[in-house]
């Protein structure tokens, strides 16, 4: 026979509440860090599914291993237009949102065409890498 437990257990501090944000821009950074999670997470998911419905359309970019993939910055920066694109819709910056605003120039008709030529210079903010 197991001798009974009459030990009463009161609770503790609550963890979360100990480490929460305490300030406006400790607050913003938690805000802006689910954001960024949000963006990836999204990203994660629906990234697989658009190349494989471009490899299912007939357009295989598969290389043999140990080759470079040609069409990897290509890719690249397909994935980070749609970063940009998402980061967009929290208000987050992201330079490719400049190079979109500069590549397209919109015509009298309302639709847009490639800019002929193209001058952008990027800042380095932080530790240089984007969001």
């Amino acid at each position: 026979m197991m001798p009974a437990n009459n030990v009463i257990v009161f609770p503790s501090k609550n963890k979360q509440l100990v480490n929460a944000p305490t300030t406006d821009a400790e607050i913003a950074l938690n805000v802006n860090q689910i954001r960024y999670n949000h963006i990836n997470e999204t990203l994660g998911a629906i990234v697989p599914i658009i190349f494989g419905n471009i490899e299912l359309a007939g357009f295989d970019f598969l290389v043999d291993e140990g080759e470079v993939d040609p069409n990897l910055k290509d890719g690249a920066l397909l994935v980070e237009s749609l970063r940009s694109m998402l980061c967009k819709y929290y208000n987050i910056e992201h330079p490719l949102q400049e190079v979109a605003e500069e590549l397209f120039v919109e015509q009298e008709d309302g639709s847009f065409e490639l800019a002929e030529s193209l001058m952008i210079e990027f800042e380095q903010k932080g530790n240089g890498q984007v969001p």
